[in-house]
């Protein structure tokens, strides 16, 4: 019905109201228009219900910090306080909405932290549904897809019946197509403003990081054997032999002496 307040400012100036915009299920009288309107208000229905849930899960975090306003702004710094005094105590939090436990506790918790901590997991609950039910506008698509060809379609579906029937019908599709507009805007709002509050839930109560890996003394290395290469080593060339010396020169022989001139003629 909150869904509904503007849609139905807008219609009170007619003289009368939509069953659509009072929020209530509309009977065609026709297969097709029936499924629309039948989906339309179980739609509808859900989405009110996914948006008590964000308030109840805001209300209820806010009432375990003692803080009067339930906005995410004004809660951040109450949550980071509480964290502190918590682990100053030896209890450590952790917000995981993903896992199961989405809230793990360990160490002996005070008295004066349970009303807090039991906020704490049902606020973690409801804004995790809440979340995962708000994910993707592919039904509100759909649905006003839908109710632009049921309206192209009206003349010819109710043909058989006056025209009161078919301004009745086009009336109340008209104002599904308004309430269509506000269920998406409703829906990106829960699932942005609940996403918010969640992150700072998990930012503030996450796990401690990991201990840096010890280090550790290396070993000396034992030296390696330098290999030895496996091809076999050339003998070094044998020295060359020494030339023989030149054979010295043979001796000129003697020149023969020349016979003695006579001192006379025989």
């Amino acid at each position: 019905m909150l869904l509904c307040a503007a849609l139905l400012s807008a219609a009170c100036t007619r003289t009368e109201t939509t069953q659509v915009a009072r929020g209530e299920y509309y009977a065609a009288g026709h297969p097709d228009y029936d499924e629309f309107f039948v989906a339309l208000y179980h739609f509808q229905v859900e989405t009110a219900e996914v948006l008590e849930q964000e308030q109840a899960a805001r209300a209820e975090l806010a009432r375990g910090l003692g803080a009067k306003s339930d906005k995410a702004k004004q809660l951040s710094p109450l949550l980071k306080q509480r964290a502190a005094e918590l682990e100053q105590q030896g209890v450590k939090v952790v917000v995981t909405p993903g896992k199961s436990p989405a809230v793990e506790v360990t160490g002996e918790v005070p008295e004066n932290q349970r009303k807090f901590l039991d906020a704490l997991r049902s606020s973690t609950a409801k804004l995790t549904s809440v979340a995962a039910a708000t994910k993707g506008n592919e039904a509100v698509d759909h649905l006003r897809t839908r109710v632009s060809e049921l309206d192209r379609q009206t003349d010819s579906a109710f043909q058989s019946e006056g025209s009161g029937k078919r301004s009745e019908v086009k009336a109340n599709l008209t104002d599904a197509q308004k309430l269509l507009v506000l269920i998406a805007d409703s829906r990106k709002q829960l699932a942005q403003s609940s996403g918010e509050l969640l992150h700072e839930l998990e930012q503030t109560f996450a796990p401690p990081p990991p201990p840096p890996p010890a280090a550790e003394e290396e070993e000396p290395k034992p030296k390696k054997a330098k290999k030895r290469s496996s091809a076999r080593r050339s003998p070094a060339p044998a020295p060359k032999p020494a030339s023989a010396p030149a054979p010295a020169p043979a001796p000129k022989p003697a020149p023969k002496p020349a016979a003695p001139k006579a001192d006379f003629e025989p």
